[in-house]
C-alpha cells in the first residue's frame, strides 16, 4: 500500500513536471516572440525618429533661409536672399516743357520756341549675386526710341579694396558725369560733358578705394558707342565746303556710313584715369578730383564735331559748333565741391586739346578725313561754378565719390512742407581758337563760338524721389555757325559777333 501511494506520487510528480516543463516551454517561445516583436517596434521608432530628425534639420534649414530673406523700400521693393542675393526694379520719368526765344527771330527753324518732350522714359533693375557680383542696367524709351544708360556689371571681391566694371558706362571724366541726372540741381549737365562728347562707351575698368584716407583712383580702357559711331557724333564720310565769308565757319555734311550704321567699325578707344579725394572737413564734405582722358578716333572718321546746347534739352538746335579733322584728343579736368550744412559751391574745369591734321593732309582709305584741318592744333576750355542752398534745411548727398540722393527732412507724406532748394550756375564754353597768323580768315581760326550761361533753378521735392523744377537761364553768345546770319549788320567778322538768347523751362521728375 505504502510503495503503491509512493509509485502513485512519483507519476503525479512526474506529470506535474513534464507539464510545468511543458508550460516552461510555451512561456519562453511567447517571451522569444514578444521580444522580437518589441525589437521590431524599436527599430520602427528608431526609423521615425530619424525621419522626425531631418524632418526637423530642413524646417530648420528653411526657416535659416526664410530669415535670410528680406523686402526693404528704395523707392521700389527690393528683396534680399541667402548668399549675397538682392534683386530692384528701377526707373525714372522725367518731362520738360519749355520756351527758349529765337535770337531776333533771325534763324529760320522750328525748334525754336516753345515746345515739350518727355526728356527721359526710363526702366531697369538692379541687384547682387553670389561671390561679391552686382549688375546695373537700364533702357531709356524717351521719344519713342529705344537707347541705353548704364548697362554694367561689376566684381568687388570681398575684403579688397578693388572694384571691377564691365559695360557701357561713363569714363571717369567729371563729377556732373559721375553724378546721376536725378541729384544734380540744374536741369541738364554742364557744357564740357555736352561738348566735349563725354558720354557712355563700352568698356573695362578698375577703381581702388582706400576708406581710411577717403582716396580712390579709377582707371579704365573704353572703345566707343553701344550704339556705334553715330552715338558719339562720328560719321563716316564728310563733304566740306569753304566759308563763304572771311572769318565764318566751313560748311560741314556729313553721313554715317552703311555697314550697319557704325556697329562693326568701332576702331576708335579712350583710355581715361580719375583721382579723387573726399575728405570731412570743417565740419562739411569735401570733394577734390583731377582726371585725364586720351582718345583715339574711328579710323573711318578722322574728327570729331564739337557743339553743345543752349542749356536745354527742349531744343536741337545749337548756337556754337565746329568739326575739326584729327587722330584724336586729349582732356585733363579738375573738380571740387564743398557741402555745409544746406549749402554747398561746387566747380569743375576741363581743357581739350586736339591732334590735328594740317591742310592737304590725307589718309588710306577705308580711312577717312571728318572736319575741318587747321595750320595748328585747336585748343577748347569749358568750366562752371555752381551754389545751392536747401532752404528748408536739407544738406545734399554724398556718397562713394559723388552726389548721391538728398533726404528731405519733413516730406508731404509725414505731414510736412517737402523740401525747397534754390541753386544757380554760370556755365562757360569756348569752341574758338586762333590757330592761323590772322583772325581775318577762316583758315586761320577755328570758329565754333563761345557761350556763357548764367543758370537760376528753383527744385521743390515734395518727397525724397519726386521733383519739381524751374529753371531759368540767359545765354550770352559770341561767334558761331549762326552769329553772321544772327547779326547780318555788324562790321565785325563773324567770329567776333555778340547775341543773346533766354530760356525758361519747367521739369517734372520722378524715380523709382
Amino acid at each position: 500500500m505504502t510503495m503503491l501511494k509512493l509509485t502513485t506520487a512519483l507519476l503525479a510528480a512526474s506529470a506535474l513536471a513534464g507539464v510545468a516543463h511543458a508550460q516552461a516551454a510555451a512561456s519562453t517561445d511567447e517571451v522569444e516572440a514578444l521580444r522580437a516583436q518589441v525589437q521590431a517596434m524599436q527599430a520602427q521608432i528608431q526609423a521615425l525618429a530619424q525621419v522626425a530628425a531631418d524632418n526637423n534639420k530642413a524646417l530648420a534649414d528653411t526657416n535659416k533661409k526664410l530669415a535670410n530673406q528680406s523686402v526693404s523700400w528704395k523707392g521700389m521693393p527690393e528683396t534680399s536672399g541667402p548668399d549675397g542675393f538682392k534683386f530692384k526694379l528701377n526707373g525714372e520719368l522725367q518731362y520738360d516743357f519749355g520756351q527758349i526765344n529765337n535770337p531776333g527771330n533771325r534763324i529760320v527753324t522750328p525748334n525754336l520756341g516753345f515746345t515739350g518732350r518727355s526728356r527721359r522714359l526710363l526702366i531697369g533693375a538692379s541687384g547682387s549675386l553670389p561671390g561679391d557680383f552686382s549688375y546695373n542696367f537700364q533702357f531709356n524709351f524717351a521719344e519713342g526710341v529705344v537707347d541705353y544708360e548704364d548697362v554694367i556689371f561689376e566684381w568687388a571681391p570681398h575684403r579688397t579694396p578693388l572694384t571691377f566694371t564691365v559695360g557701357y558706362f561713363y569714363p571717369f571724366s567729371s563729377l556732373d558725369n559721375m553724378t546721376s541726372n536725378r541729384f544734380i540741381p540744374v536741369l541738364e549737365r554742364s557744357q564740357l560733358n555736352d561738348a566735349f562728347n563725354n558720354g557712355r562707351r563700352l568698356g573695362f575698368a578698375v577703381t581702388y578705394v582706400n576708406p581710411k584716407n577717403d582716396f580712390r583712383i579709377q582707371l579704365g580702357a573704353f572703345n566707343q558707342g553701344i550704339n556705334g559711331n553715330a552715338a558719339l557724333g562720328y560719321s563716316a564720310t564728310s563733304t566740306v565746303t569753304p566759308a563763304a565769308t572771311p572769318g565764318g565757319t566751313p560748311t560741314v555734311a556729313t553721313s554715317v556710313s552703311a555697314n550697319n550704321a557704325g556697329l562693326f567699325d568701332r576702331t576708335g578707344y579712350q583710355g581715361s584715369a580719375r583721382v579723387v579725394w573726399s575728405p570731412k572737413i570743417y565740419g562739411g564734405q569735401a570733394h577734390l578730383a583731377a582726371s585725364f582722358q586720351w582718345r583715339e578716333f574711328a579710323t573711318d572718321a578722322r574728327g570729331l564735331r564739337y557743339r553743345a546746347r543752349p542749356f536745354v534739352f527742349t531744343t536741337d538746335q545749337r548756337f556754337i559748333d565746329t568739326t575739326v579733322a584729327g587722330s584724336g584728343d586729349t582732356i585733363v579736368g579738375l573738380e571740387a565741391l564743398y557741402i555745409w550744412g544746406p549749402f554747398h559751391v561746387q566747380g569743375e574745369g576741363q581743357y581739350l586739346h586736339v591732334r590735328g591734321y594740317r591742310p592737304g593732309y590725307t589718309v588710306t582709305p577705308p580711312q577717312a578725313i571728318t572736319g575741318t584741318a587747321y595750320p595748328q592744333d585747336a585748343d577748347f576750355a569749358s568750366g562752371y561754378i555752381e551754389g545751392g542752398w536747401w532752404i528748408t534745411g536739407e544738406t545734399r548727398g554724398y556718397k562713394n565719390g559723388k552726389i548721391d540722393r538728398t533726404k528731405i527732412l519733413h516730406p508731404v507724406s509725414e505731414g510736412g512742407w517737402g523740401g525747397l532748394q534754390l541753386a544757380g550756375r554760370v556755365d562757360y564754353l569756348n569752341l574758338s581758337d586762333q590757330v592761323g597768323n590772322t583772325a581775318a580768315n577762316s583758315a586761320g581760326l577755328v570758329n565754333g563760338g563761345r557761350q556763357i550761361g548764367y543758370i537760376g533753378v528753383l527744385n521743390y521735392w515734395p518727397i525724397d524721389y519726386v521733383r519739381i523744377a524751374a529753371q531759368y537761364t540767359h545765354a550770352e553768345i559770341r561767334g558761331g555757325p549762326l552769329a553772321a546770319q544772327v547779326v547780318p549788320l555788324s562790321t565785325q567778322i563773324p567770329a567776333g559777333r555778340e547775341y543773346s538768347t533766354d530760356a525758361f523751362a519747367l521739369r517734372a521728375q520722378i524715380d523709382f
